[in-house]
């Protein structure tokens, strides 16, 4: 029952999957792929239609359109542009009526429950992409429709070929699905393993940049702006020579430490190689220097001989982000880079705060 539970309530794969095709460049692939599937799956209610093994029902003339022309229109929207999460829910949903729709309006119910294999295809994305509630409702579906299919079939055929085909169907709707799902939180445990530095445990560079596409996409009411602060540790080297590289990793570890406290659970905490850290966050100002000051006496707070140069930036965001636009983040990052260095030539242990208009930044779709 445990399982069961933790099972039903996991959470939604679709933001950090986007995020994880987008950074690998592949979501393009992945559009084209997913639009040719659910163009191939759309075309065969017409194409029965023409050539029936049995008359079809009458409501058939109108089902078949109808379940073509959706998924028809489904298929090009995947190729325009990636659907939100709440679009992906709407297509798979609705993909699933018109999916049983079909089914039910084929003259010969062997072709229907022939048909019910695509809900496995769907209820594979769901799992992919989606939650366990919503597998059920694809799944529940599915099982209706070869349910009233196998009761036409045995009036055509015998019991033993309707129950074959019912459990091939059901087989199907359930092995695909589960075993797709199992396969997505294997892969998202390893990302998450492979994502953090193993010294601090904050985030490495790579990871920063998925996690912050995260953190863009959540819905923001009112002005809100994305902040972004370069940390360098002033006298690392010094620290390093002087009591060896074993005092080094514990000061690292402290300052990601004081960073942790300092910051809200929101926040974003990278470590970008050696003593280089970066932190961002979504703010209602954008006047950042009591942040960039927190963080910078948290850090000369740690019981180690440091103190850091810190340059934080921001920019207005708009009420939606288009997470192809990977320029934005990189430009703002470094923007608060070239103020740490100033900060950093002025003597270090010391903070600049900038704020930057979307429009000078490259990525101005934001």
């Amino acid at each position: 029952m445990n399982v069961v539970r933790w099972w039903w309530r996991q959470g939604d794969h679709f933001d950090w999957l986007t995020l994880y095709l987008n950074t690998r460049g592949i979501r393009l692939i992945w559009r084209a792929m997913i639009a040719a599937v659910i163009a191939s799956i759309a075309v065969v209610p017409a194409v029965v239609l023409v050539r029936p093994t049995l008359p079809h029902y009458p409501a058939a003339a109108v089902v078949a359109p109808v379940a073509s022309g959706f998924g028809v229109t489904v298929a090009l929207l995947w190729l325009i542009r990636w659907p939100t999460r709440g679009q992906s829910v709407l297509y798979a949903l609705t993909g699933s009526f018109c999916i049983a729709a079909a089914c039910l309006a084929q003259g010969d119910p062997l072709a229907g429950l022939l048909g019910s294999g695509a809900f496995a295809v769907l209820g594979g994305y769901i799992a992919f992409f989606h939650t366990a509630p919503y597998m059920m409702i694809n799944f529940a579906i599915a099982t209706t429709t070869a349910m009233v299919l196998v009761e036409r079939l045995i009036r055509y055929y015998d019991t033993v070929v309707a129950g074959c085909a019912f459990l091939l169907v059901l087989v199907l709707n359930v092995a695909f699905p589960v075993a797709v799902q199992w396969l997505v939180h294997a892969l998202a445990s390893e990302l998450r393993q492979s994502s953090r530095d193993p010294l601090t445990g904050l985030l490495i560079r790579r990871a920063f940049h998925q996690s912050i596409y995260g953190l863009l996409l959540r819905r923001r009411e009112g002005p809100s702006y994305l902040g972004a602060a370069m940390i360098d540790l002033d006298n690392f080297k010094r620290l390093n020579d002087t009591h060896g590289h074993s005092t080094g990793d514990k000061a690292l570890v402290a300052v990601a430490g004081a960073l942790r406290l300092v910051c809200p659970p929101t926040t974003i905490i990278a470590r970008f190689g050696g003593e280089e850290f970066v932190v961002a966050d979504i703010y209602r100002t954008d006047d950042l220097h009591d942040i960039a000051e927190q963080l910078r006496k948290a850090i000369a707070a740690t019981r180690y001989p440091i103190t850091a140069s810190i340059g934080i930036a921001s920019a207005p965001l708009r009420a939606s982000f288009d997470p192809a636009e990977r320029e934005f983040i990189d430009d703002l990052v470094n923007v608060a880079d070239t103020a740490m260095y100033a900060a950093k030539s002025a003597g270090g242990n010391q903070s600049r705060s900038t704020h930057v208009a979307h429009a000078v930044l490259k990525g101005s779709a934001v």
